[in-house]
Parts: C-alpha cells; structure tokens; sequence
C-alpha cells in the first residue's frame, strides 16, 4: 500500500523537486504511480505504453514542479498532465498504427496488381 500525503507535504516534496532534489522526485514518482498506472490503464488499455505515459508525465512534473506548487491542488494538477499525456499518447498511437496499415496497403498493391490479368491492369491502371 503506497503512503498518504497531506497537500502540504506533496508541496513540500515539490519545493524540492523546484530545487533539483533528485531523490524527492522518485518520492513523488513513487507516490503517484499506483495511481497513474490506474488512470492509465483504464484510459489506453495497453501496459507497455501506460509505462511511457507514467513517464512522460513525470518528467513533465519535474520540469513543472515551480507552478504545480502554485495551483490549487497539486493532485489535481498531476492528474491534470497526465490527461494531456493520455491525449497526446493516444495521438502517436493512432499516427504508428495509421503508417502501419498504410504500409501494409503500400505493399499489397504491387502484389495485387501482379495477380491481376493484363487486360484488368489496362483498364484500371
């Protein structure tokens, strides 16, 4: 079971992370990953890729952790980029997934074509 921290201690762990503390950025890593692996999860499906999306987020937190500390609620906020990082994970998903059929499609014409009978190949190409 991970540790409960109180607003203010995540603040404080922030302040740190502001100021380059290595070792309160994997405290903090450590105390949101449960609940970015679920978040992540149950909005993509894929484990390898809620893996990146952990990190992604979490470097954006360390190069954000001055204004996080400035918000209303710094869970909020976490949340709030790793929902961006949802977003824009799922975009770079979709673009691999749309090259990939667009290759497969590249590499089955030339095949079709030479299956088809020279008269069709006249006509339609």
């Amino acid at each position: 079971m991970s540790k409960q921290y109180t607003e203010e201690a995540e603040r404080a762990l922030l302040a740190l992370v502001t100021a380059g503390d290595r070792s309160a950025m994997v405290e903090l890593y450590v105390l949101y990953f449960a609940r970015l692996a679920k978040f992540f999860l149950h909005m993509t499906s894929h484990a390898d890729l809620t893996e990146e999306l952990i990190n992604d987020t979490m470097v954006e937190v360390w190069r954000a952790a001055a204004s996080i500390g400035l918000n209303p609620s710094v869970s909020r906020t976490i949340m709030a980029l790793a929902y961006c990082s949802t977003i824009r994970g799922s975009a770079l998903e979709l673009t691999d997934l749309l090259f990939e059929e667009w290759m497969r499609g590249a590499l089955l014409l030339p095949k079709a074509r030479r299956l088809l009978t020279i008269e069709v190949r006249k006509s339609v190409f």
